[in-house]
């Protein structure tokens, strides 16, 4: 399997076909909401759905039961929650009541023509997808604030925990959070079109601006040619929002800028 040489959790893909259609009445008892706030971390065109409670395997099909056999109880209702928040995003997209599949390498399989990716943390659950004729893949993370400092050097390269050491102290944990977050979200992009490890600091992230806002603009960056199979000419240009204790982060590559990532 493909990804970072630490033990995080993700959830994203090429699009690959092979949809099951279901009876879309079945989402009704497992609203997942779309999330205007979340589809602003991308450039127009990324639907992105969130669902903040528990939902268990009651809100699978089976063949995503099949799937999910042998995980423990936290897991399934994560990998439920991913799933109902999928369907929602893509019913927006023309494709609804999907069973999304687990494919051999643990990613969904995607619609055909349809890129996405999947996220949850502690109780919350998101999901992405837009038309592969506009990007050639997204990335979304969503993490809870929770990255303290013995786990800067594990995560950020110097100049970026230079910047997190500029900051006030009740802000640190929060903008580490959003790092880690960050360069998790900048993975699973890029492993939407490319294969191999990324280490952390292979990747190197800036936010755009003097200060820590509740909503930014991302700038990342490969700091080695063609790691994980793709590169890229300049920065990329992502979108972060943070909401109390809860952090998300976004990047797409655009089929008009290959290996790049449009503006958001």
């Amino acid at each position: 399997m493909t990804g970072f040489r630490s033990p995080l959790r993700h959830e994203t893909s090429r699009p690959t076909p092979g949809e099951t259609i279901r009876d879309s009445a079945i989402m009704s008892g497992f609203p997942a909401q779309l999330s205007e706030p979340l589809g602003r971390l991308f450039p127009l065109g990324v639907i992105v759905a969130e669902l903040e409670a528990t939902v268990g395997v009651e809100a699978l099909w089976p063949e995503e039961i099949r799937d999910s056999e042998g995980f423990a109880p936290k897991r399934v209702r994560e990998f439920a929650g991913g799933r109902v928040c999928a369907r929602r995003a893509l019913a927006e997209l023309g494709h609804e009541g999907v069973a999304l599949r687990r494919g051999a390498d643990r990613r969904p399989i995607w619609p055909d023509g349809i890129v996405g990716s999947i996220t949850h943390s502690n109780g919350y659950c998101a999901a992405a997808a837009a038309p592969a004729r506009s990007f050639r893949a997204i990335g979304l993370d969503a993490e809870r604030v929770g990255v303290e400092r013995g786990l800067w050097p594990q995560i950020c390269l110097p100049a970026e925990i230079d910047w997190l050491e500029s900051l006030p102290g009740q802000l640190r944990t929060t903008a580490a959070t959003l790092i880690f977050s960050a360069k998790e979200a900048f993975y699973k992009c890029l492993c939407g079109v490319g294969s191999g490890w990324l280490e952390f600091h292979d990747i190197a992230v800036r936010i755009e601006g003097t200060e820590l806002t509740e909503n930014g603009t991302l700038l990342g960056e490969l700091r080695h040619s063609n790691a994980c199979g793709v590169s890229t000419s300049r920065a990329l240009a992502g979108g972060f929002r943070i909401d109390g204790d809860l952090v998300m982060t976004g990047w797409a590559l655009t089929t008009d800028r290959p290996g790049e990532a449009g503006e958001p």
